[in-house]
């Protein structure tokens, strides 16, 4: 699926797909934030991560990096706008990286791309999974229903889920920038229910109806977000 990228607009992106997007904050700032002795407190010597949103891979590389100080690590990225997959692609310096577009909001494309990178390394899923400034996208484009059915499925797929939501004022900010740049609004940003409570609410989801135990959350960020930290018992 190509998604064209924002170049003479980065701010309003309607995916998210910022071409721009590493200049917000520094990669360092982000992969400090990690709890490591959490993320690899697994004994096994490979770790499997898989980065959803990946843009053009500066921070998949950085947490890549940081994890291989420690052991040894395979991951795959995806994102939604096949110009910045085939951006990661050419700057990739890391065999170990694979870079796929996928929107991962249609689950039969995410649910095939899963599985073909798991069978490959004969795995059954992985061991991390971050989320990175996404879930605000899925869920202006693909609602309550939308949000939840992709976590649903992530769930099966992830033994430690990191997360980093945007909090309501970023929803109203999207808005906005979309509305100055006269381009077709959100479709669900009227009938979304998780609303001003929507990092409270999509916690109490993953604990609840994903099976989920939030071992760490991070103090807010300078630029307003925190990073939780979920566990996923059953895939033991």
């Amino acid at each position: 699926m190509f998604i064209e990228m924002e170049e003479f607009d980065p701010g309003a992106a309607k995916h998210g797909n910022f071409i721009t997007y590493y200049k917000f904050h520094s990669l360092k700032e982000r992969v400090d934030l990690l709890p490591i002795h959490l993320l690899l407190s697994d004994s096994r010597d490979v770790t499997s991560f898989l980065d959803i949103g990946c843009n053009t891979g500066d921070l998949t590389e950085a947490v890549y990096k940081e994890i291989s100080l420690y052991k040894n690590c395979y991951a795959l990225a995806l994102d939604l706008d096949n110009s910045l997959i085939e951006r990661a692609i050419e700057k990739n310096h890391i065999c170990n990286i694979s870079y796929k577009c996928v929107n991962v909001a249609e689950e039969s494309e995410l649910i095939n791309a899963l599985n073909d990178h798991l069978e490959l390394n004969n795995k059954r899923y992985f061991d991390i999974v971050f989320l990175f400034s996404v879930t605000m996208w899925i869920h202006l484009n693909y609602g309550d229903i939308g949000l939840m059915a992709f976590f649903q499925t992530i769930s099966k797929y992830a033994k430690v889920l990191v997360v980093e939501p945007q909090p309501w004022k970023c929803y109203k900010s999207a808005v906005r920038r979309l509305k100055r740049a006269k381009k077709e609004p959100f479709m669900y940003f009227n009938s979304i229910k998780m609303r001003e409570s929507v990092e409270e609410d999509l916690d109490l989801f993953l604990r609840e109806a994903c099976s989920f135990e939030k071992i760490y959350e991070s103090p807010r960020t300078n630029w307003g977000r925190k990073i939780s930290i979920y566990k996923q018992s059953r895939l033991l």
